[in-house]
């Protein structure tokens, strides 16, 4: 459930905690596991952000997945993988927020065009 302003601890150090906070701006879609929301940062930037519903993973280990899935995320470096920025995890959700790509999701593409080439995919 997005709340209007939506406030993220940045990764710099646990000692140093310093702040960033989003304004909800609208509903971008639903997955398997939550629904992802637009935000926008105090410079502007749009992010889009993630509820995940520990609830709907279900077991304790897919919530141990997730939890290394975020980690290894922040290790990302690539063109092709959005970047994760901030995380926030509360009783009930992991809350991402990530690099927003307009245009949709690459299903959504292939089933507009039908295939995509090598290159392109």
């Amino acid at each position: 459930m997005p709340h209007e302003i939506q406030q993220f601890y940045t990764k710099d150090s646990e000692a140093n905690k310093t702040t960033i906070d989003l304004k909800f701006v609208r509903f971008l879609g639903k997955g398997t596991y939550g629904d992802v929301y637009q935000y926008k940062g105090p410079d502007n930037t749009l992010y889009a952000v993630k509820y995940i519903s520990k609830s709907k993973l279900s077991t304790e280990k897919r919530v141990l997945r997730t939890r290394n899935e975020i980690r290894l995320m922040y290790k990302l470096a690539s063109e092709n993988v959005a970047k994760l920025y901030y995380d926030l995890e509360t009783g009930t959700d992991f809350i991402l927020a990530m690099e927003y790509c307009n245009g949709g999701d690459l299903l959504d593409l292939i089933i507009k065009r039908g295939k995509l080439s090598e290159k392109e995919a």
